[in-house]
Formats: structure tokens, sequence, C-alpha cells
């Protein structure tokens, strides 16, 4: 071996050692989904032959999975940000995952439990508005579950009922 090839197999295994170390420690912060971390690697100056090595290993063992990711966002975007389908789809495509992926991670929010999230998140967003006309009161709920990504005609028809049964 020479002096060229060892330098080249210690810097690649240098790079390898890094590279698990920042895919280590992303994960360890939050699930991330192989394209974040291809990003967090290209970032930092990884080789990407020596990234996709990395990420391969790392699917392998279970670390990297798109699938459990995405159904764990929905999850979690749902209960606790009470997100609708549109905007939860969204965050996963700017995390990087695939259409398929997102469409069956997607798929297991039912319309019934989206329009009960929505009237939900109307009710208590209402109990704050208090001593506003109707007028301000439909405007800020209608925008504040259009932010979250329900569909306009379920944001309407909640706001409606929600507003002339309190008044």
């Amino acid at each position: 071996m020479t002096v060229a090839d060892e330098v080249v197999s210690t810097d690649t295994t240098s790079q390898r050692s890094r590279a698990q170390a920042i895919c280590l420690r992303q994960l360890a912060v939050r699930g991330r989904s192989r394209t974040e971390l291809e990003r967090a690697l290209s970032k930092r100056e990884i080789d990407a032959d020596v990234a996709a090595e990395v990420l391969d290993e790392f699917t392998a063992m279970g670390y990297i999975d798109d699938e459990a990711y995405a159904a764990a966002v929905v999850r979690a975007e749902q209960i606790n940000r009470g997100m609708a389908r549109r905007m939860i789809a969204e965050r996963l495509r700017q995390r990087g995952v695939a259409d398929d992926v997102i469409e069956r991670a997607v798929a297991s929010v039912e319309a019934n439990s989206e329009n009960a999230m929505a009237r939900e998140l109307a009710v208590k967003k209402l109990r704050l508005m208090t001593g506003l006309d109707k007028q301000t009161q439909a405007r800020r709920l209608q925008g504040y579950l259009l932010r979250r990504g329900y569909p306009a005609g379920l944001v309407v028809s909640v706001c409606e009922e929600l507003l002339e049964t309190a008044g």
C-alpha cells in the first residue's frame, strides 16, 4: 500500500466516522427522514459516496425508516398541533419524504376525525374570543383553521355552525 492509498483510506475512514456521528446526533434530537440526513451530511461536506454508504447502513439497522417517520409525524402533527392532512403532507414534502410514503401515511387520517378536529380547535379558539363581534370571530376562526390546512368548505361550515349556536 502506498502513502497515497493510506491517506485516501484514512480520509474515507475519517469521513465515515464523521458521517456516522452526524447522523447519530441528528437522530438523537428527533426522528429524521433520509433526505434530511443527506442534507445534513452534504452541508458538512461529507463525500456523497460515503454519505450514501452510511445512510444505507443506518437504514439496514432500522435507524432510518421514512415510513415510520411519516406515520409518527402524522400522529404528532394531528394530535398535538391540530394540523389537517394537506398541511401535514406539505410538511413531510419539505422534509424530503417521498410522495408515495406521504400518501400512505396521510391516508390513515380519516375525514371524520379531521372534521372533528377542526370543530374541536374552533370551539377552543372561540372561547378565547368572547367580547368580539361575530364578523371578527368568523374571520379569525376561519384564518386559524385555514392556516392549519383545513379545506375552505369545511372551515366555512364549522365556523357558521359554531357561531350560530354561540349567538
